[in-house]
This record gives structure tokens, sequence and C-alpha cells, in this order.
């Protein structure tokens, strides 16, 4: 009784791997639009901002327009919709926002019996100057297609808030006391959004140095005094960003000889280097698709699904789970490990089954 009640079984998997020298150049299309590619990659933006006290002596006029991210969602069909430059976004209340490049959203998707919309995140700008356009998060339409079958089905969310928007009188800062915030706070700001990127990006994706996009702006914060202003710095990091999956499976077809198709994973990502060709014509917001070199030591790992594996060894005893394990061609070794020690078979609930992992030799 105890056996079956508190015993729990632990395998240790050394999957198969594969020490792989890549060199060579590839492409990928945004959310796997292009067939003719094997890879897909989406696009994450990160935000912070620094601010600094610097002497103030008079006041200007200014308009400055509000700005921020949205997601632009393609329910209506599985082929890509392009979005032209300037294609106007509308709130519930009908403020207006515009993309400032022309934009590719990808085609809807199945994914578990479900659709799943194509999506794309690009920055938006107020059609107008003025505080009435800082907003918080809304939904958007996309007013020129309306009388379109495309209205209801092509639309867009806020991903952040509409800051920036003022038209009034704001204090001077002379270029030198600007350039000397503007210099450290950019360098402050840039390794804390790769800092965040790297602790933010889905384990699903792997991103590269060369595929960060940076930005900053400026501002007059409301601490400012008659004889200072706070100066503040905020920088925009966009990370284009490769599905895992799909790199590793693209460098085992290229580079291990009886790849078979299985589902792989990559160990070391960092060591890769991956460059961006023609870096200058790539927009992260808009871009459809790039190509890239990449170069380095790899390992490629196999992987398996470990919640089929526990519900296939879950109740087996010592004279069948060596067949379990021979379907399996990703693992290499298995070793078990019951506790109670005397207890041979595996638990018959496979919550009490645990999987390691190791790294073979």
């Amino acid at each position: 009784m105890f056996s079956q009640s508190f015993a729990t079984a632990t395998v240790t998997v050394t999957p198969k791997e594969n020490v792989v020298a890549v060199d060579g150049n590839m492409s990928a299309s945004r959310g796997g639009i292009n067939a003719s590619t094997t890879l897909s990659f989406e696009t994450f933006t990160f935000e912070d901002m620094e601010s600094a006290m610097v002497p103030s002596t008079g006041t200007q006029n200014v308009e400055r327009k509000a700005s921020g991210k949205i997601t632009v969602y393609n329910d209506f069909s599985e082929k890509p919709e392009r979005l032209i430059a300037n294609t106007r976004f509308e709130t519930p209340d009908g403020k207006i926002y515009r993309i400032s490049d022309a934009i590719v959203i990808p085609g809807k998707r199945s994914s578990g019996g479900e659709s799943v919309p194509g999506s794309v995140e690009v920055t938006v700008n107020a059609d107008q100057p003025g505080d009435t356009y800082t907003i918080g998060k809304v939904d958007f339409t996309v007013p020129g297609l309306k009388g379109d079958a495309r209205f209801s089905k092509i639309y867009a969310k806020s991903k952040t808030d509409m800051t920036g928007g003022f038209v009034g009188r704001t204090r001077v800062v002379a270029e030198a006391d600007r350039a000397r915030v503007r210099t450290g706070s950019q360098s402050t700001l840039s390794a804390r959004l790769e800092k965040k990127a790297k602790a933010e990006l889905p384990a699903e994706f792997i991103s590269f140095p060369d595929g960060q996009f940076t930005s900053f702006t400026e501002d007059i914060g409301e601490k400012s005094s008659e004889t200072e202003a706070e100066l503040r710095i905020k920088g925009s990091m966009t990370v284009i960003a490769l599905k895992r999956a799909d790199l590793a499976r693209a460098i085992a077809e290229a580079g291990v000889p009886d790849y078979d198709g299985s589902p792989v994973d990559i160990v070391n990502p960092d060591a890769l280097e991956i460059r961006i060709l023609s870096k200058d014509s790539v927009n992260p917001d808009g871009s459809a698709d790039f190509s890239f070199s990449i170069r380095g030591n790899t390992s490629i790992v196999y992987t398996f699904d470990e919640g089929e594996l526990k519900t296939r060894l879950a109740g087996k005893t010592k004279r069948d789970y060596g067949s379990v394990f021979a379907a399996y061609p990703s693992i290499k070794r298995a070793e078990v490990s019951f506790s109670p020690s005397w207890v041979g078979n595996f638990p018959t609930d496979k919550e009490k089954i645990f999987i390691e992992h190791a790294r073979g030799s």
C-alpha cells in the first residue's frame, strides 16, 4: 500500500546531441508567413525612462504629438495583409493615430484547433499635437477599411499607453546640458533595456545583439521649476527574435548528416554570431522578412514530450519500461531510480514521475 500511495520515480534522461559548426546565411519571415523560409520571427518592444534635473533660464512654446505601440491583428485571412504608410487607426472616441511606414500583418493560423489572428507590433503617432491624445490602452479600428469585409477583422489594440502629447510653454534647456544628460542616460537605458529584454523575452524565442533596435526621445517633465527643468529620456528597444525551435531545426538540417526531422533545441544560442544582412533596409515594425548570416559552434539536442513520456511510463514494471524508452530515438540513455529504492514499478500517477536532464558526452 505504501509503494502505491507514496512511491516516486525519477528518470534521468541523456538526450541525443550533436555539435554543429554553423557558417552560412538564412532567412526568416514574420510569423512564418513566407512559405519559402523555414524560420519564423516576431518582434518585442521594451521601454524604460531616466530623468535628471538640469539648469533652465526660460520657457518656449512647444507642440508634441503623443505616440505609443499598438498590436495590429489580421483575423481576416490566412494570407498576409499589407497596410500602407500613414494608415489611420481610430479610437472609440474618434482620435486618430498613424503609422509612419507600411507594415505587413501575418495571416491567421490554426493552433490547437482554434483560429489565431496574425499580428505585428508597430509605433503610431497622434494625428494632432496635444495632451488630449495622451491616453491609456484602448482598441483601434482602421477607418480606411470601412465598407470593406476586412473592417471588423483587421484591428488593433494598445501595447503601451500613448504618451508625450503636449501643446504649451515648457522650460528651455541648453543643448550642452541636454548632451551631458543624454550621453549618460542613453548608456544606462541601453544596458537596462538589454537586461529587461533578456529576462522578459518568451522562452520559445532567441534574440541576438544585432537584432536590437533602440531609439530615444526627450521631453521636459512636471518636476521643473523656475531655475531647473526635469529632462526625461525615454528609451524604447524593439527586439527581432527568432523562433527557437525553427532555428534549431534549420541548423540541424544544415549540419547534422542523419537528421530525421525530430524536434530539437539549441543548448547554447549565445555562442552563435547572428548578423542581419542589409540592416539599413530592415524595419523591425514593418518588415515581413529579412536575411541574416549565422556563424559559430553550437550543440543541437533532441527533445521529446515529457508529459507523453510520463503517461506511457505510468504503472510500468521493470520488465516493461525499457520498451517505452526504445520508442524515443531522441533519448540516448535513460536511468531510473525509485523512492523507496525497493519499489520496482512506476507510480500509476504520472505526477509522481519526475524527469531530469543530463548532458551527453
